[in-house]
């Protein structure tokens, strides 16, 4: 007789059988028992989940087990993630089957494994002799979430802090009344996704200055969250920084301003997760950052100017802002429809666009091309200012051309530089540019300046380059949504 997965032999009938048989059995109960080992290494389990995000890495799925698991998360109110820099835990499950049959498992590991720092949190080593794989991976997810529910909520019966409400109207009040005796980071700011518009202000308690959350787009997070505290340094613009990640747990850096109204916080865990968050200061703004044209950012009208030959151009680009951060698009039709490129709209059906003079207007989605990364939108009904397509031969090696977006929340910015030359990637036409292209940038339009028309839309930029960005010619445009733009 053979038992499976121990590897032992009996031998005949007798006593001597019978001894060898009992003795196979203590050993298969000493080395493959049903119980499995199970180590929690974290102290503070009841900082765990529930709540942050798990992303579920099993590198082979053995009977479509994994819906199974997602269903056990799904009792246990525990959110799972396809993505893992959406997560904040991962889970891996591995596993070595049997010979006789595939979906026998007789090694089983898993750990919960914390993504911002690394370590460990909960892992099992099991032996299971004969069990079905599917059952013990599923019981063992089960078990893993019962202890660490109940942890959980132990932990909820302590009374939590008070959150207080964040108004914007009174915190612009505290600004302007102070406003010699504020410190440089105190202030209104958003950051340049768009996901969050944070206040900073000093708490007199305790000398922190605390950035609380006035709104933000983003799950999780809600007016009077606070988003870090900053402590002040014998260094001027550097500031000790306790930095609050997604899922509300702290992490401490250093922070710094560079001088031109934007606050660095970098944020990148042990386990290389970069959820660093740039800030742009919109409220209160000093002088030389209106001189500068700064003021002129989604978030306020434009500063009034005289009149422009590039006003045409302006006044037809919009600030496009969906739930995954901000971009530009411009009008091709009177009316209404406009293009943008697909990664500012995501999986978006819908958009807000806010036009120069002001208004804010919602957006229906009415085609998206991944591959070319362009999206079409379709503005309300009504009379819109619109750019031409430029025949792509308009544009040659040294043709002047334009750029109008909104880098860094700065709304209608527009810069300058030439044509370099005309690349196809994987079938899609771009055209190379010196002309300065930013995040904020993406989808607005690249203009030859001697026509006024459209050449292009701005997409990306080689950061590690000068001068090396990209634009989706408008030969992509017109094979995608030429028959849309051309319809009555």
């Amino acid at each position: 007789m053979y038992l499976r997965g121990t590897g032992i032999f009996s031998c005949k009938k007798g006593f001597k059988n019978t001894f060898a048989i009992l003795l196979s059995l203590l050993l298969l109960a000493a080395l493959c028992g049903c119980a499995p080992y199970i180590s929690v290494r974290h102290e503070n389990i009841e900082n765990f989940i529930p709540g942050g995000k798990v992303y579920l890495f099993l590198p082979t799925d053995p009977a479509m087990v994994t819906p199974k698991i997602e269903k056990v998360f799904s009792q246990h109110s525990v959110a799972l993630t396809a993505s893992k820099l959406d997560a904040s835990y991962e889970l891996r499950v591995s596993y070595q089957t049997g010979r006789s049959h595939i979906d026998e498992i007789v090694y089983l590991s898993m750990d919960l494994c914390d993504l911002y720092d690394g370590r460990v949190i909960y892992s099992v080593r099991s032996r299971p002799n004969s069990w079905r794989s599917k059952k013990v991976i599923v019981k063992l997810v089960t078990d893993m979430l019962v202890t660490l529910t109940e942890s959980k909520e132990k932990a909820a019966k302590i009374p939590a802090g008070e959150i207080k409400a964040v108004k914007e109207e009174e915190l612009k009040k505290y600004y302007d009344e102070n406003s010699e005796d504020l410190d440089k980071i105190e202030g209104i700011w958003v950051d340049l996704r768009g996901n969050h518009r944070i206040g900073i202000k000093k708490d007199p308690s305790t000398g922190l200055l605390v950035a609380t959350v006035i709104s933000s787009i983003k799950a999780g997070w809600k007016n009077g969250d606070i988003k870090a505290e900053f402590e002040v340094s014998n260094s001027p613009g550097i500031y000790a920084t306790k930095y609050f990640l997604p899922d509300k747990r702290a992490t401490n850096t250093t922070s710094m301003t560079t001088g031109n109204g934007v606050l660095e916080i970098p944020a990148v865990t042990a386990s290389g997760q970069d959820y660093s968050m740039t800030l742009h200061k919109v409220y209160p703004v000093r002088d030389r950052f209106r001189r500068m044209g700064e003021k002129g950012t989604v978030d306020d009208a434009p500063v009034p100017s005289a009149p422009s030959k590039y006003d045409d151009f302006m006044d037809a680009v919009v600030a496009v802002r969906s739930r995954f951060g901000l971009g530009t698009g411009f009008f091709l039709t009177r009316e209404g429809l406009l293009v943008t490129n697909e990664h500012v709209i995501s999986t978006d059906k819908t958009v807000s666009l806010k036009l120069r003079d002001g208004r804010v207007l919602i957006g229906e989605v009415l085609s998206k091309d991944m591959d070319a990364d362009l999206a079409l939108i379709r503005a309300p009904k009504g009379a819109y200012p619109w750019l031409t397509l430029a025949d792509p031969v308009e544009g040659t090696e040294g043709t002047e051309v334009i750029a109008i977006g909104t880098p860094a929340f700065l709304g209608w910015s527009f810069s300058r530089g030439i044509l370099s030359g005309q690349r196809i990637s994987e079938g899609i036409n771009y055209l190379q540019t010196d002309t300065t292209i930013n995040p904020g940038n993406s989808g607005g339009p690249l203009i030859v300046e001697a026509t006024g028309k459209v050449l292009g839309v701005n997409t990306l930029s080689m950061s590690r380059y000068d001068g090396l960005n990209f634009a989706v010619s408008s030969r992509e445009i017109e094979r995608l949504f030429g028959a849309a733009l051309r319809a009555p």
